[in-house]
């Protein structure tokens, strides 16, 4: 599930990877720059994990544009599968008003 700033949420493997066909295709100039995720806390309680925080994004729109930057708020619930990994379960993100 992806549930984000001012937006239905996404429900579903499929449902997530179609939105984000859609958006990369909708903004194929696009281009993020930068990353950053500022974890604040984990939680782990067996097979699910809770992690929360900030990111920093700097993205540019077009090849002529200037970037941009972008902070935001992630809540993150990831659950760890039968070969150990972790893969996201729930993610929900909002601007950081800051």
């Amino acid at each position: 599930m992806l549930i984000g700033a001012g937006a239905k949420p996404i429900v579903g493997k499929a449902a997530i990877q179609d939105f984000l066909a859609k958006s990369f295709a909708k903004n194929a100039d696009m281009k993020v720059i930068k990353y950053e995720p500022e974890f604040s806390d984990l939680q782990i309680s067996g097979d699910v994990a809770y992690e929360w925080g900030y990111f920093n994004a700097v993205q540019q729109a077009s090849p002529s544009s200037q970037p941009t930057t972008f902070r935001a708020r992630f809540l993150r619930v990831l659950r760890r599968q039968p070969d150990g990994s972790w893969k996201f379960s729930r993610v929900m993100w909002t601007p950081d008003s800051q």
